[in-house]
């Protein structure tokens, strides 16, 4: 999927509000190994709220954001995106005070990072998983820890392209 850096989305109905929590097996600071991480996705699951006092479609999103800018590069220390998105859910008709259960599951490539040669690689670093809309989701800590391991080898398409 490609950065989400340049454009805001609009999320929900303008004509109501929702609020997002985790759920109580989501709830707080995940630590995973690279080996980890390659090997399952990750389940991220998040209560969403019609707080409002209409009935309304909500379009949860979710991204996986960098801890920092590094430098002033528009990536973290590993070479990983600001912020990127890795999947959405539209709840149709939530009538208000109605709460749903959303589940999103991360996989090694949504926390990866690709090089300068094409190569997408799972480094250890921390990142944060958002899910929620653009102006108030809930965060989540990752704190990826191990080797760095090799995903995908860049194919022959890179060598004319310049990467190396």
């Amino acid at each position: 999927m490609l950065p989400l850096t340049h454009f805001v989305v609009a999320a929900c109905c303008a004509d109501t509000t929702f609020s997002y929590k985790w759920s109580d097996a989501s709830a707080g600071r995940l630590s995973l190994s690279t080996a980890d991480l390659h090997a399952a996705p990750t389940d991220h699951q998040v209560e969403v709220t019609n707080t409002g006092t209409v009935a309304g479609d909500c379009v949860v999103l979710a991204f996986t954001v960098a801890a920092e800018n590094y430098q002033g590069t528009n990536k973290d220390e590993a070479g990983a995106p600001l912020k990127r998105m890795f999947g959405f859910r539209r709840l149709r008709a939530m009538a208000p005070g109605e709460k749903r259960l959303v589940l999103f599951s991360s996989t090694a490539e949504d926390l990866s990072v690709v090089d300068g040669a094409g190569d997408r690689w799972l480094r250890p670093r921390r990142a944060f998983v958002e899910i929620g809309d653009v102006v108030n989701p809930v965060r989540r800590e990752v704190v990826i820890a191990g080797e760095e391991r090799l995903l995908e080898a860049a194919g022959p398409w890179a060598d004319g392209l310049g990467l190396s």
